[in-house]
Formats: structure tokens, sequence, C-alpha cells
């Protein structure tokens, strides 16, 4: 916790620069490792800042390269909205609205492969490319390159920031 320690010595942020670098250090470790990070900066701030931050890193990133947000739905939590079965049932994509496991929060969710990788990730020539990209759904359209959550599925596939 030396971050936390920073915070108090910068503290009543005098020194901007050195409360921004902080700030974005602390921001890119991600909610799960500094929950309160938020209530450490000025009102405003953190969201100023953490958009600064995720565009810069989202810039650097390449989907196609990557992958590792689709590699991580072994236990369930790539969920599926009912209304994206409705809508894949409707353009005759039942093989979409079939290809899925039981997912949490009592919801359906992507099935996977036995290595945990949505079934529909890998193309011929690009194995981190969505085979359903055109059509995806709710929860990977939303999903944002550079987030903190993207950050974490990299870490934890050991790919870095």
């Amino acid at each position: 916790h030396a971050l936390w320690t920073t915070w108090h010595v910068v503290g009543p942020f005098q020194n901007e620069h050195l409360v921004t670098m902080s700030a974005e250090v602390l921001l890119g470790h991600g909610a799960r490792a500094y929950p309160n990070a938020e209530s450490a900066l000025p009102d405003g701030a953190c969201t100023r800042l953490r958009e600064r931050h995720n565009h810069r890193v989202s810039e650097e990133l390449d989907c196609l390269a990557c992958g590792a947000c689709c590699r991580t739905g072994s236990d369930g939590r790539i969920l599926i909205p009912p209304e994206d079965l409705l809508r894949w049932r409707a353009l005759g994509r039942n093989d979409i609205a079939t290809a899925t496991q039981p997912g949490h929060f009592g919801m359906v969710a992507f099935a996977t492969t036995d290595e945990g990788a949505c079934v529909h990730l890998g193309a011929e020539r690009e194995p981190n490319a969505c085979r359903i990209y055109d059509v995806r759904g709710t929860t990977c359209r939303d999903f944002q390159k550079g987030s903190w959550q993207c950050l974490e599925f990299r870490r934890e596939a050991g790919l870095g920031p």
C-alpha cells in the first residue's frame, strides 16, 4: 500500500503532476486492486484521468493480437442477454442462439472450448478474430478496449498492459 502513502504525502493536491501520475498508476492497476481509488481524488478528477488513461492505452492495444477477453468464459461469465437470443433467432442464426452454457445470475453464456475460449473465437487467418463479429452479443459490443477489465484480462493472460 505504498501508493496510499504517496497520496497522503502529496495531499491536498498541491503538485498536480505528481497527483496525475500517481492516479494514472493507481487507475492502471484496476478497481480490484484499489477499490477506493476514486474517493482519494478531487471530484471529477478520477473520471478525467480514467478517460485519458483508457484512451492512451486503447490506442496501443490491438484486439486481433490479443483475444484475452474472449478466452475467459469457462465459468460462464461471457453473458448473453435474452434480447440477443431473440435477435439471433430472428436473423435465422440458431447456431449462435444454441451455442450456450449456463452463466452467472441465472443467465445463459457463450459456450466455450475446453481451454475456456468462446466457441466463436478464431478464424482461419486470425486466431483472435470473432467469427460472429457482425452480429456479436451485447456483452461483446459493450466491452471496451483498454478498460480496466480489458487490462485485467491481459494481465491474467500474461500479456501486460
